[in-house]
């Protein structure tokens, strides 16, 4: 028989935190700012009149879907897996990022690498329906990310300005491990796959007129 309470869970985009925040700070030096009013020219456009900002970007993983081997004949949803988790033991293995080896992305059961605790999510039962939900309230690990920027406008004669602007994305370098298997048959299940997240800096120049 078809459980149809198992179709009653998470959707797979679901985030249940998000927090995003900008600030943007006028540097008080210059000649037109509260300090250094009197600056000179040619030291004022070295250290006056710039404006610095910060966004922040912080969000929950989202859902994970397992998936196990399918049912020949069945016109259905038929590749859940089980869940066998009797003493309602976290699902998670304890993933430590420092420990992350990315020269050893291909490989299966690799201890360091997994995120998922072993022997909790296992394939069907030949010719049965698996007991796991759509989705499991297992989420892949949350986003953290903060970019900053300082700037400085430059005005020559009528309305010509140039902006000096550097800018740095992901300031604090954080990684975000991700590609997480989740096909049960897989060697790797249940393994971090991916990591991003590179600290990327840039300088422009922008002219107005």
């Amino acid at each position: 028989y078809y459980n149809l309470k198992l179709e009653e869970s998470l959707s797979d985009f679901d985030q249940t935190h998000t927090l995003k925040f900008a600030v943007v700070y006028e540097i008080p030096v210059g000649r037109e700012r509260r300090f250094g009013s009197a600056l000179p020219g040619a030291l004022d456009a070295i250290v006056g009149g710039w404006t610095f900002s910060i966004l922040g970007n912080y969000a929950s993983g989202t859902p994970l879907r397992f998936t196990g081997s399918a049912i020949p004949g069945w016109n259905g949803r038929a590749n859940r897996p089980d869940v066998n988790n009797p003493t309602s033991r976290s699902l998670l293995a304890g993933f430590d990022p420092a420990k992350f080896n990315a020269a050893a992305i291909g490989q299966g059961n690799y201890e360091d690498h997994r995120y998922i605790a072993p022997g909790l999510i296992v394939d069907h039962a030949p010719f049965t329906l698996g007991n796991a939900a759509f989705v499991l309230d297992v989420r892949d690990p949350f986003l953290r990310n903060e970019d900053i920027s300082l700037q400085k406008t430059f005005r020559f004669r009528g309305d010509t300005r140039v902006q000096l602007r550097t800018e740095m994305f992901n300031v604090f370098n954080r990684q975000t491990y991700g590609g997480i298997i989740t096909n049960v048959l897989d060697a790797r299940f249940g393994q971090v796959t991916t990591v991003s997240g590179n600290r990327v800096g840039q300088i422009g120049l922008r002219l107005e007129f």
